[in-house]
C-alpha cells in the first residue's frame, strides 16, 4: 500500500488499540496494518464484554469500535470509507449494538422488547425514530471517542509510528509501546 494508506491504516488500528487498552488493560492481543481477508488492518482484542453487559459498558464498547474513525477525524482531519461499507465493519458492528440495546434490551428511552437483536438491523429501516435515535447515539459515542483519542494522543502516535515501522506489534510489544509514550 502506499505510504499514505499505511499511515491511514496506522492511526485507524492505533486508534482501536489504544483506547480498548485504556479501558481493558491487557485486552489487546495484537494491532497490525497486514491485511487480512477483507481487512485492510485490524486489531485484536480479547472480548470487552462479559455475558449481560450494562447500557454503560456496552457503550464504552461502541467507543472502542468507533475509535479508528475517530483517530481518523483527530488525527488526519477527515474519515474515510474504511470504517463502514457492511455489516461486519465498526460502522455496521457499533450500530447493530446500539440497536439492538433499543430494540431487544431494554436498555434506551422506552422499555420494550420490540425483537430479536439480529431483526434490529430490519426494524431501523422501517422505524424513522428508531434511526434517528441510534443516529443520535453513534454521534454521542464517537464525539466521546473523538475526545479520548485527543486525551491519549501521545500513546496513539506512539502506536501509529511503530506500526508504520514493524506493520504488526504483538500484545506485550503494543503494550510496551504505550507504556514507554505514557
Amino acid at each position: 500500500a502506499p505510504p499514505h494508506e499505511r499511515r491511514l491504516l496506522a492511526v485507524h488500528e492505533a486508534g482501536h488499540a489504544v483506547l480498548s487498552h485504556r479501558i481493558a488493560p491487557g485486552c489487546v492481543r495484537a494491532v497490525s496494518i497486514v491485511g487480512r481477508g477483507d481487512a485492510a488492518g485490524h486489531t485484536l482484542t480479547r472480548r470487552r464484554l462479559g455475558k449481560s453487559p450494562t447500557k454503560a459498558e456496552i457503550e464504552l464498547d461502541v467507543v472502542c469500535t468507533l475509535a479508528g474513525r475517530a483517530a481518523e477525524v483527530e488525527i488526519l482531519g477527515e474519515a474515510s470509507v474504511g470504517c463502514g461499507g457492511s455489516i461486519d465493519s465498526d460502522l455496521g458492528i457499533a450500530t447493530l449494538q446500539i440497536a439492538s440495546m433499543l430494540v431487544s434490551f431494554g436498555l434506551g428511552p422506552n422499555l420494550i422488547y420490540a425483537g430479536a437483536p439480529d431483526r434490529a438491523m430490519e426494524m431501523m429501516q422501517f422505524d424513522p425514530e428508531l434511526r434517528a435515535t441510534v443516529s443520535r447515539t453513534l454521534a454521542a459515542l464517537h464525539e466521546r471517542a473523538v475526545l479520548a483519542v485527543r486525551q491519549n494522543r501521545k500513546a496513539i502516535d506512539a502506536v501509529v509510528e511503530e506500526l508504520l515501522r514493524r506493520r504488526h506489534l504483538g500484545g506485550d510489544a503494543f503494550a510496551a509501546v504505550v507504556e514507554a509514550a505514557d
